[in-house]
């Protein structure tokens, strides 16, 4: 805890939806390979989203798998999405919020205090979706540059620590 480490070799998770900017997810690849970090693109479906190849998808990605997460664009709930038995879980197809498995996905590397990213001003929809601000320890959000730099420097302390404060009670 408080040092830092090299990042070549550990996986970045880069959610992405129907319509992405390419040249935005570009600059975060190209960022990631320039450190030696290994890029995923987490996508709606698998195959192509334009020119990109979509290597998980919304219902077999794992948070176990990426050391970080960045949201890139909108991320509606894709047709194979399950509406919730219970209304309360908040599931559904509502396009305005965004898919329940990447909020799921988002709320899972939260808790294992994770680096996350948001590229503004689309990708911060999903955060505010799984209950964050954007304010909070271990988020990066603003431009592809300025989320790929933080997060290199957030991967580099390995995890958010600060997120989670110790607390010693007596």
């Amino acid at each position: 805890i408080g040092g830092a480490w090299p990042v070549a070799g550990r996986q970045l998770g880069i959610v992405i939806g129907e319509g992405v900017d390419e040249a935005t997810v570009s600059t975060l690849q190209e960022s990631a390979h320039a450190a030696g970090v290994v890029p995923l693109l987490v996508g709606p479906h698998g195959g192509k989203i334009g020119g990109l190849t979509v290597n998980r998808t919304y219902a077999n990605a794992a948070s176990i798998e990426f050391d970080a997460l960045v949201l890139v664009g909108d991320l509606p709930p894709a047709p194979d999405a399950m509406v919730s038995g219970d209304s309360k879980a908040g599931a559904g197809n509502d396009p305005t919020v965004s898919d329940p498995r990447v909020v799921k996905l988002i709320g899972e590397a939260w808790r294992h205090a994770k680096a996350l990213g948001a590229v503004t001003p689309a990708g911060s929809a999903a955060l505010t979706d799984a209950g964050l601000t954007g304010q909070e320890e271990g988020l990066a959000v603003g431009t592809a540059e300025q989320v790929a730099a933080r997060l290199l420097e957030l991967l580099a302390g390995h995890r958010a620590w600060a997120r989670f404060p110790a607390s010693v009670q007596r």
